[in-house]
């Protein structure tokens, strides 16, 4: 997929939809499971800090050859060219160019 394409996706996307493609892309990991008689659902990661903090370290431990400087670009690019608003990015904003990183290959 196109960067445009990711992001017409994101788009069009629920916050829940976009947990699950996070988790299913990044996390490995597939939608709601059904377990001891009820939904599991991916961790609210495009809507809770901690959660977002997860798939940060997923990347860093991908060790994939620039997939570190691939995200810290696109979360440049989506929070502005200022490094200190990176440091504030949001739990969605970090989920996105976690994406864009990893799709962007």
């Amino acid at each position: 997929m196109t960067r445009d394409e990711i992001l017409a996706k994101w788009e069009s996307m629920t916050p829940r939809e976009r947990d699950e493609w996070v988790d299913n892309v990044i996390m490995n990991r597939y939608e709601a499971t059904w377990e001891h008689g009820s939904w599991v659902y991916p961790a609210p990661r495009t809507r809770n800090i901690v959660a977002a903090w997860e798939v940060e370290e997923k990347i860093y431990r991908m060790d994939k050859v620039g997939l570190v400087g691939r995200y810290m670009m696109e979360l440049l690019l989506i929070v502005g060219s200022n490094g200190f608003k990176v440091v504030h990015a949001t739990p969605e904003q970090r989920c996105k160019a976690a994406l864009l990183a990893v799709m962007g290959e």
